[in-house]
């Protein structure tokens, strides 16, 4: 079995709307049993801002 990256890294992506809906995302996963049992898990964030013209 090979693996393009290691077996025990994920990459997750995920869309927000504005800073208040990422922040609130942030507040409900941390206060999550998911958010305590992987507390010790290192994150590493990459934030793209995309304007929209509307």
């Amino acid at each position: 079995m090979s693996y393009k990256q290691a077996p025990f890294v994920w990459t997750v992506a995920e869309q927000f709307e504005h800073q208040v809906a990422f922040d609130s995302h942030q507040k409900r996963v941390k206060n999550s049993e998911w958010g305590r049992a992987t507390a010790g898990i290192k994150r590493d964030y990459v934030v793209i801002r995309v304007h929209s013209e509307t």
